[in-house]
């Protein structure tokens, strides 16, 4: 079923699904609710990056990851830029979004994404999100 979204004033029909892996509740529904306030689509949440890797492998796929990069190393394995190379194993073309509060922009870079401050991130968002679905393939 196909989602219509606005940008700008421009209406598109497409089928939007986003993944945002943050281990902040508070974190991940403020950013869930910035991007629905701007577009329809779909979002889940996770927590872990061991839940979204297992959501994957079941065969599920998103348009657009927004991963966390520091998660919470004592109860996960894996840190956002892990999750990412394992991303980019199940999908070379994915579009991924690092986000954290310290500037790990090379991190991420490194490996094609984009990133953005958890600062500026409900600001920058949609900007990013755009720029993401304007790109005909690939990542950044």
């Amino acid at each position: 079923m196909s989602q219509t979204f606005a940008f700008g004033g421009r209406k598109m029909k497409q089928n939007l699904r986003i993944a945002i892996l943050e281990d902040s509740t508070k974190l991940a529904e403020s950013l869930r609710n910035a991007i629905r306030n701007s577009l329809v689509a779909y979002i889940q949440l996770f927590f872990s990056g061991e839940d979204l890797l297992k959501e994957l492998a079941s065969g599920r796929r998103f348009d657009i990851y927004i991963l966390d990069y520091q998660l919470d190393r004592y109860h996960r394995k894996l840190w956002g830029d892990e999750v990412a190379e394992k991303i980019l194993a199940f999908s070379p073309k994915a579009k991924i979004i690092g986000v954290s509060s310290a500037s790990y922009e090379e991190i991420f870079t490194q490996i094609g994404a984009h990133f953005l401050v958890k600062a500026s991130v409900n600001k920058n968002i949609l900007r990013t999100i755009r720029e993401l679905l304007s790109q005909k393939s690939g990542k950044k």
